[in-house]
């Protein structure tokens, strides 16, 4: 069995079917990317402009009780999510656009140390 619909595919394999999408239309590997780009940024507004598009693809942290591997990478993102917030956030105030509001849960965030700058995970 093959379906072919826009740009995604279905396509029967061993013991189920596979779904091929490209990789800009899931918003996870969208974030990894824009992680990526921002690591690589040759200046603080690129980082800044990188990690703000990050961080808009977020949308919930509404996560079920995982187990094994899905909870590790609940675990990763929700870490990679904290630190891109809190190195934008140094970013923007350092450049002079102070932050009109920020709405976070301090309780619910993993312990993070803080080196000299953020880096990302």
């Amino acid at each position: 069995m093959r379906y072919a619909g826009g740009d995604q595919t279905l396509t029967r394999v061993d013991g189920g079917y596979r779904l091929n999408v490209r990789p800009d239309a899931v918003d996870l590997w969208q974030w990894d990317a824009l992680l990526e780009q921002a690591r690589a940024a040759t200046t603080d507004s690129q980082r800044a402009e990188r990690l703000d598009q990050a961080l808009r693809l977020w949308r919930t942290a509404r996560w079920p009780t995982w187990r094994g591997v899905a909870e590790q990478v609940r675990q990763r993102l929700e870490r990679q999510r904290i630190t891109a917030l809190a190195e934008w956030a140094e970013l923007e105030i350092e450049a002079g656009r102070p932050l009109m509001w920020l709405s976070c849960s301090p309780s619910r965030w993993p312990s993070i140390r803080r080196p000299s700058r953020w880096s990302l995970p």
